[in-house]
C-alpha cells in the first residue's frame, strides 16, 4: 500500500505572495495527480482520501488568497474543483464506515444484522467506487488536469486592481504571518462563547480550524517554531473533527437503510449510531480543556526574527 507522503514546497520569506500563490497551488496540484491511479480502487482507501484532501487544500488556499485573487477567477476553478471533489466524497465515508465505524462496535456486541449493515455498505462503496473512476476517466477532469497549472503558469490573478498588485508584491513572509493572525483571531473571537450544544455553531468553528490547520500546513517552510503552535492546535482539530464523522456516520446510515423494513438492520444501526455517539459525548467534555491549550499557545514564530533566512 501506498504511504502518505509530505507536500515539500520550496517557500522563503523574501519571496512574493504571487510566487508563494503559484508555488502552494503547483505542489498541492501535483501531490493530487500522484493519487489519481490509487483512487480508483477502495483496496487502497488513502488514495480517493488524499486526492479528495488535495482538492480542499486547494479550495481553502482560494479562501486564504481570497484579498488577491480576484473573485469570479477563484469561483470558477473552486466550483470545478468542488465538483470533481464531490465524486470522491462518498467513497472516503464508506471507507471510513467499512473500516473504522463498524469495526469499532463489532468487537463489542455480537449482532448478527451487523454482518448485513456491512455487506450494504461495500455495495455502496463498490458503486461510489464506480462514480470515481467515470470521474477520473471524464473529459471535465481531463480538461482540469490541462488548464489549471497552465493558468498557475501564467500567473493570471496578477492582471487584478492596483491594491491587488501591491499585495502581491509583498514578501510572503509578513503576509503568511497577517493571514495566520487573522484567521487565529477570527477562531478565538468565534469559540469563546460557543454553545458546543449547538451543532451548526460547533460545524462552522470545525471549518475555520480546518482552514488555519490548511494555512499552519502551507506555510510551515516561513518560519521556524510554527510546527510547536501547530501541535497545540491539534486537539481541537481532533476533537471536531471526531464530532462531524458522527453528523457523517448518521447521514450515511440513513442513505443505506432507506426503504429497509428489516427490523434487525435498523436496531443494528442503531446500536452503531448510538455507540458512536455516546463516545462523541465523551470526547466533547474535553471541549475546554483543549479549547484553552488552544488559546494559551505560545505564538512566538509572530516575531520576524524567526523567519528562516
Amino acid at each position: 500500500m501506498t504511504k502518505k507522503k509530505a507536500i515539500v514546497v520550496d517557500l522563503t520569506p523574501n519571496q512574493s505572495v504571487s510566487e508563494m500563490i503559484e508555488l502552494l497551488f503547483m505542489a498541492n496540484f501535483e501531490y493530487m495527480l500522484t493519487w489519481r491511479d490509487q483512487a480508483r480502487s477502495w483496496q487502497q482507501p488513502l488514495g480517493v482520501h488524499q486526492f479528495r484532501v488535495s482538492f480542499r487544500r486547494m479550495r481553502s488556499l482560494f479562501t486564504l488568497f481570497r484579498t488577491v485573487i480576484p473573485r469570479p477567477l477563484a469561483r470558477d476553478w473552486t466550483t470545478a474543483m468542488r465538483a470533481l471533489a464531490s465524486e470522491a466524497g462518498e467513497a472516503r465515508d464508506l471507507d471510513v464506515f467499512l473500516t473504522e465505524t463498524v469495526p469499532a462496535v463489532e468487537v463489542r456486541r455480537e449482532l448478527p444484522a451487523l454482518s448485513q449493515l456491512i455487506a450494504k455498505g461495500s455495495l455502496a462503496r463498490e458503486e461510489a467506487y464506480q462514480r470515481v473512476v467515470l470521474m477520473l476517466d471524464s473529459s471535465e477532469f481531463a480538461t482540469f488536469c490541462e488548464r489549471f497549472p497552465s493558468w498557475l503558469r501564467q500567473r493570471l490573478w496578477e492582471q487584478g486592481g492596483g491594491k491587488i498588485q501591491k499585495k502581491l508584491k509583498l514578501p510572503a513572509g509578513e503576509y503568511a504571518q497577517k493571514l495566520l493572525i487573522k484567521q487565529i483571531s477570527k477562531i478565538n473571537a468565534m469559540g469563546s462563547d460557543i454553545d458546543t450544544h449547538n451543532a451548526e455553531a460547533m460545524h462552522q468553528l470545525r471549518i475555520e480550524f480546518k482552514k488555519l490547520r490548511y494555512a499552519l500546513d502551507s506555510f510551515q517552510p516561513l518560519f521556524t517554531n510554527l510546527s510547536t503552535f501547530t501541535q497545540h492546535s491539534k486537539g481541537m482539530q481532533e476533537l471536531l473533527g471526531n464530532l462531524n464523522d458522527i453528523e457523517v456516520m448518521n447521514h450515511l446510515l440513513h442513505r443505506l437503510l432507506e426503504g429497509e423494513n428489516d427490523s434487525e438492520l435498523h436496531y443494528a444501526a442503531g446500536v452503531v449510531s448510538g455507540w458512536h455517539e455516546h463516545k462523541a459525548y465523551h470526547t466533547l467534555t474535553e471541549f475546554n480543556q483543549r479549547w484553552q491549550e488552544f488559546v494559551t499557545a505560545e505564538h512566538d514564530w509572530q516575531l520576524e526574527s524567526h523567519f528562516e533566512s
